[in-house]
């Protein structure tokens, strides 16, 4: 029997390079865009499977209408938040993954392009934010944070992930791009690295989660499914090990679940009532895609633009996407 290859690198693993100014190391812009979810994604039905029952079983208790996902990619948790929530919102930093998602579902009114730090909502917003293998593409987590609590209504429910130790896809890359001759430019091993930022240790998440405001409900480690004997055991019996291995340190992906304090109420109703302008903070109406209003912010004058599958660009003036963050 034949071995099985180690699977390849997840699209939302712990970026390969150093973005410019990290320590003196190289500029070596991480490009997004040429991901492909559909090649980097095959073969994992099981870890799909697996992520989306936890995000399902963590946002079950979550109240009110609308939901917020940061960095949806190719969508593989999508489905289970629409179906709990009335109201969908999507935002990506990468344009490019929410004309394919647009694609895929037309169904999918409101998606935006938008920088998880600094996101073009009013305060309480949403019922809940969630927020799936984005963390270590961000060079300032603690603010994503921050602004994650900000639109989030009293009560409201967040869910992220993150990789607190290489993943096995991630050492396999690590060890085929150290046997190449030469190097990438700017290349950093993560297995090696101990690097906060590319692989942030369980006390400091915690630690940036309750400086934000919030009140830590719950974690989960998963990781198992994408090793040998794991990808044969049942969701169940893989769900029930990621909380009963919820403070072991032995598997690289964790999810955690968090709370802003305060009494629940209704975030305010409709699309036009929540977005406002990344640069001046003013509410924008004709931002929202089919408004029959002006499309110029009426607070400093920046007419709104979108792609070619209609998705308004709402990032602020000056940002550069994924050559300046990699925020995905």
């Amino acid at each position: 029997m034949r071995a099985r290859s180690p699977p390849g690198p997840s699209p939302h693993d712990p970026p390969r390079v150093w973005p410019e100014g990290i320590d003196g190391h190289p500029a070596h812009p991480y490009d997004l865009e040429t991901l492909d979810f559909d090649r980097l994604w095959a073969g994992r039905e099981k870890t799909t499977a697996l992520e989306a029952e936890v995000v399902r079983r963590a946002i079950v208790g979550a109240e009110g209408p609308r939901v917020l996902e940061v960095g949806p990619g190719g969508g593989r948790i999508t489905p289970v938040l629409r179906r709990k929530f009335e109201e969908y919102v999507g935002v990506d930093l990468t344009g490019g993954f929410l004309d394919e998602l647009r694609a895929r579902d037309p169904s999918l009114r409101w998606l935006f392009r938008a920088d998880v730090e600094s996101l073009p909502f009013v305060d309480a917003s949403f019922s809940a934010v969630s927020m799936i293998r984005v963390y270590n593409f961000l060079l300032h987590p603690e603010r994503a944070i921050r602004e994650m609590y900000r639109v989030l209504e009293p009560g409201g429910l967040l869910i992220l992930s993150y990789h607190h130790v290489p993943s096995l896809g991630t050492l396999f890359e690590d060890v085929r791009n150290c046997l190449k001759d030469p190097r990438p430019v700017g290349f950093v091993p993560v297995t090696l690295s101990r690097k906060e930022l590319l692989l942030p240790r369980r006390a400091r998440v915690r630690q940036m989660i309750r400086s934000a405001g919030f009140q830590i409900a719950s974690e989960r480690a998963t990781g198992l499914e994408d090793f040998g004997p794991g990808r044969w055991l049942p969701i169940t019996t893989l769900v029930g090990l990621a909380e009963a291995t919820s403070h072991s340190s032995l598997l690289p992906h964790r999810f955690l679940t968090a709370r802003k304090p305060g009494l629940p109420r209704r975030p305010p109703a409709g699309i036009g009532s929540i977005v406002r302008c990344p640069d001046c903070s003013v509410g924008w109406v004709g931002a929202v895609p089919g408004a029959e209003v002006p499309e110029r912010c009426p607070g400093c004058g920046r007419r709104s633009t979108a792609s070619p599958a209609g998705i308004p660009s709402l990032l602020p003036t000056g940002s550069g996407g994924p050559a300046d963050r990699a925020s995905h």
